[in-house]
């Protein structure tokens, strides 16, 4: 029999012998025993046939051994066996089929840079699960990763292939398998067997474990794969729990198989109690047939639909925009519904304020002087306003529809085409003048154009306003001609034109503030050096008292001077001087040269003069300040430079100065004036003191929502019917200004006569309503809650001590926000039943409801500038109102409405958008 040999893995191509119990040939390096040696050929080749027999059949049994092993494993994996128990088992199964002291697993950490002893068998305690080895440093780990091939390694005492990881030399490792555990995309890790023993690993034992690899990297796939997929679950069903959104699934029989959170919150029942049922066990009859009838139309058509429909919940009615849509099984039958419904509630009443708001702006734009037009991208109008249309001496609808052409010459025509190509082309706003044919003659015009957009952001048009300053263009060029006469020089026009930009200045500083004093402060010191080295501005008070506003001087310390010298020496009409004068007479003064003499005469003495002597003035102006021919003041200016001397054009520019001044604070003092008839019109619409109700609390809270000159349209009132009966009202008029005021006294003097006959709120409401209509004749309507009060004691056995009082309410409410009960213990609730508005409809839904206040309960009257006020798309909202209530507990009359009131004024960051009025009532403990 021949011997068996394998191949030495030593580089060299040497071979190695099986070795025998008895005979060990020493073979050199082509595997031939030496010459000379002590035994016989034939006797080794029977003893080698006899072990190479036992050797294959233990092969056999090995090769067994393994199979069942791959076997089990791939059972086990296939079984969803935990990875890190599958692992466990794995290396479990390599250690002893293989029989080798160590295996391991090897797995990338996240940064693939670095390898974790996953599993293992053999290793010292806490080496499985902490020892990682850098891929540098694990170059038979690295070789197979990077080649995708087995690496073997007889002997690491003797390879110089690679540097073997300290792990395998800790533990001894002499002989070693790696082998790559592959995945879809990239490795996992590898598996690796190793023992203390020099030994060759056969194919089949190679082979065994790349099956058991095989076996790991589809176990590990799969486990990914599952684990990606319940990701992928979990976060669709949080996205669908999180959405905001109304998600269903319904099957052919409407019946719910899945609802969110947002279902749950809208039928007001848990999920659970949902689910199997179909729509008519949450909504009205009504209102599940329908939709059912629209789910049964889109099962039929095998598409989707969009639905906008008003759904009743448990918190009311909700408009929704509902999206419905088949889904299907494998086979591509329909077997069902899904649908998602977006609350839009808001959405709707955002649409109404819209619409108000559109109306609103159409008036402006109709109340206007300026021609105000709209343009497609064709160049034909599609909405022009009444000044547009008196322009062009045509009623709008014959103007809407057509292009320029049709309405103005050719080459004017073509002009403002390519104006709105260019503007529609840039997307850009431009301003220009130009001169337009009216109905009557030529004008110019100061136009501002520019593009509008849909929603989706492209340019569909041109928005356009036209101001008409034919006149001012006729003044401006008379005005330009007269200075062309009059430059001499090259600078006297460079001055001119600083002088033209120092009027538009001082217009703009002077529109920008309805603060007189603060304008003209701002004026003065424009003045300063531009006109003057020193600007005075002094004020005729309504008592013909001087005041001085303000003053300014190129130099800080004299201004500080000046200003001394005026408290030393104040303005006295009484006395002699230019500014007397220009005030006495309306007329300017004008000095070039300010002469000693001239001093002299304007001072009250010699201290007098030397302090203006001082100040350095060398010429002087002093011009009024003129509206409607009453003298409202001076300005004063006055030069210290040796080189200016004041002129006729100086003059003449100072005194246009004055008139714009003038018309400043002509302006400024209508306006304060205005405002104070608007206080005190809106004071007396309001009861200047609540009355005292024995054993109750009142307090009530007015903030108009705007610094202005309008009335606004809240109210409330408290006043007594009978003895012990009392009547509390509030109501919001629509609207603002002095139509608001009047439809205010008309419903409070109402309110106050109808209720000493009427005892029920309903009624009183009702004969506010048909006094609404008979005198305003449905130009008006208001939203009024109204609460009769009737006092009674507590049986004594409630109170310690007895003695105690509550109260009886009865309440109606004419489309007025419900009131809000707060009970001792904090509870809150709405009171009442919303009605009609009163003054639209002649006969309006009005009902009435009693409630017992006890000791410790308030009830909260309000207007709805509370709830709708605004912080951005955020509404104070009813819930946030109910909480803050709640909050109030335990808290006096006062207190409640000063604690909702701040709230509502920080919540809007100080500036409210419409008016808030709280009244409330309280029984104390």
């Amino acid at each position: 029999m021949e011997s068996v040999c394998v191949p030495l893995d030593d580089g060299q191509g040497g071979w190695q012998a099986p070795k025998a119990p008895s005979l060990t040939p020493t073979l050199t390096g082509r595997g031939r025993a030496a010459r000379g040696q002590a035994f016989g050929a034939g006797m080794a080749a029977v003893v080698i046939g006899i072990n190479g027999g036992e050797q294959a059949e233990e092969e056999l049994r090995a090769r067994e051994r393994q199979q069942a092993a791959v076997a089990e494993l791939g059972q086990q994996a296939l079984a969803g066996m935990d990875l890190s128990a599958l692992m466990d088992r794995a290396v479990a199964l390599v250690a002893g089929a293989l029989n080798v002291e160590y295996v391991r697993v090897l797995e990338f950490l996240p940064e693939r840079k670095a390898l974790r002893l996953r599993a293992g068998v053999g290793w010292q305690d806490g080496c499985v699960g902490r020892v990682t080895i850098g891929i540098e440093a694990d170059w038979l780990a690295s070789c197979a990763l990077i080649t995708g091939e087995t690496v073997i390694v007889s002997d690491t005492r003797a390879e110089t292939r690679f540097s073997i990881p300290s792990l395998l030399r800790d533990h001894g490792v002499i002989s070693s398998v790696t082998m790559v555990i592959a995945g879809r995309e990239q490795p996992y890790g590898v598996l690796g067997a190793d023992t203390n023993r020099e030994r060759t690993f056969t194919e089949d034992e190679i082979h065994f474990l790349q099956e058991v690899a095989n076996v790991l990297g589809t176990a590990i796939e799969r486990q990914r794969a599952e684990e990606a997929l319940r990701e992928n679950y979990n976060l669709l069903r949080a996205i669908i729990e999180a959405s905001p959104d109304d998600i269903f699934v319904k099957d052919l029989q409407g019946r719910f198989l899945m609802v969110n959170a947002a279902v749950a919150r809208l039928v007001g029942k848990p999920v659970e109690e949902i689910l199997g049922k179909n729509d008519t066990a949450f909504f009205p009859p009504d209102a599940a047939r329908r939709i059912m009838e629209d789910d049964q139309r889109v099962l039929a058509s095998g598409g989707s639909e969009t639905f906008e429909e008003t759904i009743t919940g448990a918190e009311g009615p909700r408009a929704k925009l509902t999206t419905k849509a088949v889904y299907h099984d494998e086979q591509g039958n329909v077997i069902g519904l899904i649908g998602i419904g977006r609350d839009i509630t808001a959405r709707k009443r955002a649409e109404e304020a819209l619409r108000r708001s559109h109306n609103l702006l159409r008036a402006v734009i109709e109340g206007t002087s300026d021609a105000v037009f709209v343009k497609d991208l064709q160049g034909r109008y599609l909405m022009v306003n009444s000044a547009t249309a008196r322009f062009l001496g045509k009623p709008a609808e014959e103007i809407i529809g057509k292009e320029d052409a049709a309405l103005f010459p050719p080459d004017v025509a073509r002009g403002i085409r390519e104006r709105d190509r260019r503007i529609l082309a840039t997307g850009q706003p431009e301003t220009f003048e130009e001169v337009i044919v009216g109905v009557d003659g030529p004008h110019t015009l100061f136009t501002v154009k520019t593009a509008y957009h849909n929603d989706q952001g492209h340019v569909i048009g041109i928005i356009g306003i036209a101001r008409d300053i034919t006149e001012r263009k006729r003044a401006e060029a008379e005005r330009e001609q007269l200075l062309a006469r009059e430059q001499a020089t090259r600078a006297e026009a460079e001055a001119a034109q600083r002088r033209f930009a120092f009027l538009a200045e001082a217009g703009r500083v002077l529109a920008a503030s309805l603060d007189y004093a603060t304008t003209l402060e701002n004026v003065a010191h424009m003045a300063v050096p531009e006109l003057a080295d020193w600007c005075v501005v002094d004020v005729m008070e309504e008592n013909r008292a001087i005041h001085r506003v303000a003053v300014a001087h190129a130099d800080p310390t004299k201004e500080e001077q000046a200003r001394a010298l005026q408290r030393r020496y104040p303005p006295d009409p009484a006395i002699t001087s230019p500014r007397a004068d220009v005030l006495r007479t309306g007329k300017p003064v004008l000095v070039p040269e300010v002469s000693d003499r001239w001093l002299a005469a304007v001072t009250r003495g010699a201290e007098h003069f030397r302090l203006i002597r001082e100040l350095g003035m060398r010429s002087y102006m002093c011009v009024p300040l003129q509206s409607h021919g009453r003298t409202l003041g001076v300005l004063t200016f006055v030069s210290a430079q040796l080189d200016r001397r004041y002129g006729p054009d100086d003059l003449a520019l100072a005194e246009e100065l004055a008139r714009d001044a003038a018309l400043a604070v002509e302006n400024a003092r209508l306006y304060r004036a205005r405002s104070e008839i608007a206080r005190t019109l809106q004071e007396s619409l309001l009861p200047p003191r609540l009355p005292e109700i024995p054993e109750v609390e009142l307090a009530a809270g007015y903030r108009p929502a705007y610094e202005g000159v309008d009335v606004g349209g809240d109210f409330y009132d408290v006043f007594e019917t009978s003895p012990g009966a009392w009547a509390m009202v509030i109501g919001d008029v629509a609207g603002k200004g002095v139509d608001a005021a009047a439809v205010t006294a008309l419903a409070r003097h109402t309110l106050r006569a109808v209720a000493m006959r009427a005892h029920r709120p309903s009624q009183i409401l009702s004969q506010l309503n048909d006094g609404i209509l008979q005198q305003r004749e449905g130009e008006a309507f208001c939203t009024v809650a109204c609460v009769c009060l009737s006092l009674f004691p507590f049986p004594a056995a409630w109170v310690p001590g007895g003695g105690a009082r509550g109260a009886r309410l009865t309440l109606a409410c004419g489309g007025h926000p419900l009131p809000l009960l707060l009970r001792a213990d904090g509870s809150v609730q709405a009171i009442g039943r919303l009605g009609t508005l009163l003054g639209f409809f002649p006969d309006p839904e009005l009902a009435d409801q009693t409630v017992d206040l006890h000791p410790g309960d308030a009830v909260i009257l309000y207007t709805d500038g509370v709830t709708e006020a605004r912080a951005g798309a955020d509404l104070f909202g009813e819930e946030r109102l109910a909480s803050l209530v709640a909050a109030c507990a335990g808290l006096d009359a006062r207190g409640i409405v000063e604690r909702i009131e701040h709230a509502v004024v920080e919540f809007q960051s100080g500036t409210l958008h419409d008016d808030i009025a709280i009244l409330v009532l309280r029984i104390p403990r």
